[in-house]
């Protein structure tokens, strides 16, 4: 059966001596804390210095001070049930909003109340233990309870596939992987009218660190950590020879050919053999890429990759090599076709 002094409606009175200055009608319950709207008749104003100091001390965690304030206003009222009955025990708090929170117990306590959550001192009465909500605080929504369980739920869900806690589990949140790509879209050909002569493949490992200035890393800031494998290719431009390009004897025994330098290409990072070693962020980054189109993105540490690829190639030999290749492909083509003496010159 429902307790009828829990009922919606019904109306608790606050007494100092034989006079009424506070009617508290029952808006709901979160046990053991009873919420209520409040009138205050001007009796009350005597006492409002009192519940508002008691707020800003537990706001504040002065439990001290809000001790003192309890024992200020307990000395003083009386809280009296809906029938008129005294209320032997109670801790009440009224809110500047019009509000009240209070619980309340039958027999008197034995020792001196602490109002400090979650912590009862020794020989506090049954039924009067500080529960998990600060007392006088707002009362937590179901939908509150609702949400934070649900949150639970999901991480423990998560857990169990992830680290295969109960067997046959781990394929829950399985991924399945889909090609969704459309077909490929030749934009353009290009002719090519140079001799690719050697080729060099060059691998790089890039630390990419980005900070704020005055911040910790933990709070802004980005490094990573990136292996980046690619290749550059030295070849000899042909498309500009002509007549003038290519020298032949009178017996057609000898001939010269006068190239132009060789050259290199651009570096081209391979995908396949590039990869990310590690990636830290700052508080500040996560939460950006939360909003970002492309979260934790590649593209700084990949372009750095190449141009360090790049200049590792210049460093190389590749253009000598390629030149020294180029010789000696038209030597053997050129002997082939019954030439005995071939010169290449580059410039």
């Amino acid at each position: 059966m429902a307790n009828p002094n829990l009922t919606t409606g019904s109306i608790w009175r606050l007494h100092h001596g034989d006079q009424e200055i506070a009617r508290m009608t029952v808006t709901g319950a979160d046990m053991p804390w009873i919420h209520a709207e409040v009138e205050t008749p001007p009796g009350f104003e005597e006492f409002r210095p009192a519940f508002a100091e008691q707020e800003r001390a537990i706001d504040e965690e002065d439990w001290e001070r809000a001790d003192a304030c309890y024992t200020q206003i307990r000395s003083a009222l009386t809280l009296t049930f809906p029938d008129g009955s005294p209320v032997a025990e109670f801790m009440l708090h009224i809110h500047d909003d019009g509000t009240a929170s209070w619980r309340w117990h039958d027999e008197p306590f034995d020792v001196s109340v602490s109002l400090r959550s979650g912590a009862a001192p020794t020989g506090y009465p049954r039924g009067m233990e500080t529960s998990s909500d600060r007392p006088g605080g707002t009362r937590r929504p179901m939908w509150g309870r609702i949400i934070a369980g649900a949150a639970v739920l999901v991480v423990l869900l998560v857990l169990v596939e992830r680290f295969s806690l109960v067997p046959g589990f781990g394929g829950l949140f399985g991924s399945d992987t889909r090609d969704r790509s459309g077909p490929a879209l030749l934009k353009s050909v290009q002719d090519m009218d140079r001799y690719e002569a050697a080729v060099g493949n060059f691998q790089v490992v890039v630390d990419l660190e980005k900070d704020a200035a005055f911040l910790p890393d933990a709070i802004r800031g980005t490094r990573t950590l990136y292996v980046g494998a690619g290749t550059v290719s030295g070849y000899v431009d042909m498309g500009g020879l002509d007549e003038r390009s290519v020298t032949v004897n009178e017996d057609r025994t000898g001939a010269a050919i006068r190239l132009p330098h060789a050259v290199l290409g651009t570096a081209a990072l391979d995908p396949s053999r590039s990869y990310a070693v590690s990636k830290q962020r700052g508080l500040l980054d996560r939460i950006g890429d939360l909003f970002s189109d492309n979260p934790a993105g590649e593209q700084a540490v990949q372009k750095l990759a190449a141009q360090h690829i790049d200049a590792a190639a210049r460093e190389s030999g590749l253009v000598d090599r390629a030149e020294k290749n180029t010789t000696s492909m038209l030597e053997g083509l050129l002997r082939s076709l019954g030439f005995r003496e071939v010169t290449v010159t580059y410039g």
